[in-house]
């Protein structure tokens, strides 16, 4: 574990640094309610709704954190031509985050992870998801690209966010790895792909235990026990000039995550909290498992 003042003085060079976040954006919705009655259609509980909020989640997630910390930050990813993306963008609006390189793809829906939750019981009953998983076409990979080449000219760090909703195709994945050599500036990949060979060439790894388990032997015992031996495989597989020179692992949550939820400490006394998440959620805790 870090020492406070080690953390301290980490968290004082962050401010002013400027830092491109690119991956999966994510709204996260919540609708609050009360549960008064089971329906007569289904035996299923009725939501009465009260009220509704939205976070950043997924990649935006990772860059408010980082804009919190007083670090310039810059977005980039796909979202789509509908209210969800207006009120995703007006977020990261909202956090100062520079949203340039967010790009549009009509016929695409942004991502959403929609939660109904329970105000008496303060817990999550169900949850849908909008999104589409498809890789990226060709042309829109063109424009992420020429959109990065030019935010990572003026960046200190770039970090890949991977929900695997296809933002960061091998191909996008590759040529960032490229330009951030080319720039000298350091790759920290937060993997969700079992195939660890997408992130060849990143400077830092941060993957959960789960992910990581299932990443270097497919057991998901192993995250349940094994984490170092786990982290050691992946640098020794992807390791050399060309791999991940430090991988840290924490343990992953499951889908049930709620607002004001647990954040985890990430073994190894990186990033302050979740690997896939940033450094920390601000009052929001989504899963790993998304």
């Amino acid at each position: 574990m870090l020492a406070v003042a080690e953390t301290e003085a980490i968290l004082r060079r962050a401010a002013s640094r400027r830092v491109v976040v690119v991956g999966d954006l994510i709204l996260d919705e919540y609708f609050w309610g009360e549960i008064e009655r089971i329906s007569a259609e289904a035996p299923v509980p009725v939501l009465q709704l009260r009220r509704a909020e939205h976070v950043l989640g997924g990649a935006a997630n990772v860059a408010r954190n980082l804009a919190s910390l007083g670090a310039l930050v810059s977005a980039a990813g796909v979202v789509g031509t509908d209210t969800a993306a207006t009120a995703l963008l007006d977020s990261l609006d909202e956090a100062g985050i520079d949203r340039g390189s967010v790009l549009f793809e009509a016929g695409r829906p942004t991502t959403r992870k929609c939660r109904l939750m329970s105000s008496e019981h303060g817990q999550q009953v169900f949850r849908f998801d909008v999104e589409v998983s498809e890789e990226i076409p060709e042309a829109v990979e063109e424009r992420l690209l020429a959109a990065l080449q030019e935010q990572m000219r003026s960046a200190d760090a770039v970090i890949c966010s991977d929900y695997r909703k296809g933002v960061l195709t091998p191909r996008v994945l590759r040529e960032i790895t490229v330009m951030a050599r080319e720039q000298g500036i350091g790759l920290i990949t937060a993997p969700k792909d079992t195939k660890a060979e997408k992130y060849t060439g990143a400077t830092v790894l941060m993957p959960n235990l789960r992910n990581d388990a299932l990443r270097t032997d497919g057991r998901r015992s192993a995250a349940r026990g094994h984490r170092f031996g786990s982290a050691k495989r992946v640098r020794r597989d992807r390791g050399g000039g060309h791999g991940a020179r430090r991988v840290c692992s924490v343990p992953g949550r499951g889908s049930n995550a709620q607002p004001g939820g647990p954040t985890r400490e990430c073994n190894g006394g990186n990033r302050g909290g979740e690997a896939r998440d940033g450094v920390r959620r601000s009052g929001r805790n989504s899963g790993t498992d998304r």
